[in-house]
């Protein structure tokens, strides 16, 4: 009889074991899917950095982002989110908000180390007459505006957990830090 009780104390165990640690052990694709919530801020010195083209002496750009990023186990991904450009000079400090929406496919590449996101759709808006006025009068920044189709994203996944995402941009090679406020999203 006690050799009987060991051996179910035993498969217990090892049951009890096995489900703890096959819980624990969630794949990073398992572990994207949810919603998650982001704050950014590009200084004026990140913003030189990614500018393509050169900004005059005496003005400086700062960018705050915040957004709500949603990825569904069926691959699909939401994105909300608002923009604000000030730009500063010696003499006044003027704002541009943006508001973006976009859909999308996401997966996972290079073993996993690699989130890639390909908008299907999306809208990218000015929100104030300052923007408005911005877009208007600056036509290659117009056609960045433009609906959304097709782009796509590539960032490196620097760490992954049940509440924290810590991506780089694999273009810009800036952190984003992105933090999980639910875990499966109808």
């Amino acid at each position: 009889m006690m050799v009987k009780f060991n051996i179910y104390l035993l498969m217990a165990s090892l049951f009890i074991t096995t489900f703890f640690v096959s819980c624990e052990k969630k794949s990073s694709e398992d572990k994207i899917v949810g919603k998650w919530e982001y704050q950014m801020m590009l200084s004026k010195e990140d913003v030189r950095k990614l500018s393509e083209d050169p900004i005059p002496e005496g003005i400086e750009i700062e960018i705050t982002a915040k957004g709500t990023s949603i990825y569904h186990k069926n691959k699909k991904y939401e994105y909300e989110g608002d923009m604000t450009m000030k730009i500063i000079t010696s003499s006044e400090e003027v704002s541009m908000d943006f508001y973006a929406k976009e859909t999308g496919d996401w997966n996972l590449q290079s073993d996993g180390k690699e989130l890639v996101e390909t908008t299907i759709d999306g809208i990218f808006s000015p929100q104030n007459e300052m923007a408005k006025k911005f877009i208007k009068e600056t036509p290659e920044f117009a056609d960045f505006v433009k609906p959304l189709k097709g782009s796509t994203t590539v960032s490196k996944i620097m760490s992954i957990s049940e509440r924290i995402i810590e991506l780089k941009g694999k273009e810009t090679g800036f952190k984003l830090i992105l933090s999980k406020t639910e875990n499966e999203v109808k």
